[in-house]
Order: C-alpha cells, then structure tokens, then sequence
C-alpha cells in the first residue's frame, strides 16, 4: 500500500504550491492513473514515491514505513519506474539494459540472462533482440524495453510517468492494450500518470483527478463519468462528450 497523507510541495517558501494537502491510498494490486495537464502536480506526487522529489510537508509511506526513513538505494531498486523518455543507454545491448539492476544486485550471469529471456518473451519481442542496440528499434519497441528494465528485478510496484507519451497514435494504442494484457499476468501496484483522457479511462482501476496541485477526484471510471464531484472534472469530461460516448456505454 501507498499512503500520501497532507502531502504538500513548494518551491518558493509557501509562496506558491506545486501540491498542497494531497491524501491518496494506493492499494496492493491497483492499477491507478493520475490524470491532469502539464504542471497539476501529478508527476511531482509520482515522484515523491521513489524520492526523486521530496515533500514540503506531509508524509508518504510504503507498506506502512515512512519512505524518509527506507535506505534511498533500497528503495529504489525496490519500485520499477518508466518514463516518457525511455532513457534506454545507448552503448548497451538490450539484454545488458535489461539486466542492468539484477547485475548491480549481484545477480549470477546465467540468472540474468534468464530473466531477460523472460521478459522478452513478456513484451512480445524476439529473443535474438537481445543482442541489438536500442537504435535499431523502434520507438515503441524501445519502450517495451523500458517496461522491461523496471520489471527486471520484479518490483513489487511500477511508476510509469507518460510512458506512452512520446509515441504515435497507433503504436500509443497498440501499447495500451498490451498494457492491460500485462496487468493480469504481472499483478503488480501501477501508478501511471498521462495528461490523455481516453488513455486514463482505458487503464485505470481508479483515476485521480489533478488540477493545480489539488486532487479534484478519485474514482473508478464509471464514477467520474457519472457522479463527477466537482465543476472542473464535470466540465473536463463534458467536452469530448461524443468521442467518450463509447464509455458511458460500458458505465
């Protein structure tokens, strides 16, 4: 579980809040999107996970521990974290940007080698891509291969920030319902943030709703499509009103 109780961020000395008085539980095995526009706050409470931002006020915690107080390494390479750019290395084959977590830790050469086998078999990609460079793939492979790497050491949880973002419409679509596909063989704690409706509603167990550092709402699909609880999110789902259509359908 991840709790964020009256969790804020500031910048300035309280001049101005990038969160302010965040509450959000994340329960085992949920599939949770944070859904908002660029600067909402939802990357910035994604990152208060795994340290990368620290809270003004507030706590977070882990499996009931304060994560202030887990070994930052440690608790690191105990959460999987994708991201927009997929920040695959360059000079490394695809099996050694896989394994590179595993071979930090220590892991025997042939169990990485296992692992890695695994996990292409997981993300639909030949095992001969083992030994490519990732500029001999393509966008959208080289994002499987960034689920991979988070995936190496079987994380418990995996932040997944815009992951798709960066990608074409087909191969954005194509990737989300691999994703979906992934969620019931892995059974693992997704945060996902994305600025896309259609991508929220798509994979969400849950979507939490940001806008100007403020969590607006958190429900399922059919709650925020039905029962929204404020102006904002009445008014942000009431626009692609025709295009959401198919949705309120499965409501």
């Amino acid at each position: 579980m991840i709790k964020f109780t009256e969790v804020s961020k500031t910048y300035d000395g309280g001049g101005s809040y990038a969160l302010r008085d965040v509450n959000l539980t994340v329960a085992n095995g949920e599939f949770l999107v944070l859904l908002g526009s660029s600067g909402s706050g939802k990357s910035t409470t994604l990152k208060m996970i795994n340290r990368l931002i620290e809270p003004s006020s507030g706590s977070v915690e882990l499996d009931g521990k304060l994560i202030k107080n887990i070994d930052l390494v440690q608790l690191r390479r105990s959460i999987g974290y994708v991201f927009q750019g997929i920040g695959l290395f360059p000079h490394m084959t695809i099996a050694e940007n896989i394994a590179i977590v595993p071979r930090l830790m220590g892991w025997p050469k042939v169990k990485q080698l296992a692992r890695v086998a695994e996990l292409l078999n997981l993300i639909g990609l030949p095992q001969n891509f083992s030994e490519r460079l990732p500029e001999q793939l393509s966008g959208g492979q080289q994002q499987r291969v960034g689920v991979a790497r988070a995936l190496a050491v079987d994380p418990e949880y995996l932040l997944m920030d815009e992951p798709f973002g960066a990608l074409d419409a087909v191969t954005r679509d194509k990737l989300q319902q691999e994703m979906l596909q992934w969620r019931t063989t892995l059974n693992k704690t997704v945060i996902f943030v994305t600025h896309d409706l259609f991508e929220a509603l798509t994979l969400g167990d849950r979507i939490a709703i940001f806008h100007d550092g403020v969590i607006e709402q958190v429900g399922t699909r059919s709650e925020v499509l039905s029962a929204p609880a404020t102006a904002f999110v009445k008014d942000l789902f009431a626009k692609p009103a025709k295009q959401l259509q198919e949705f309120k359908d499965l409501v």
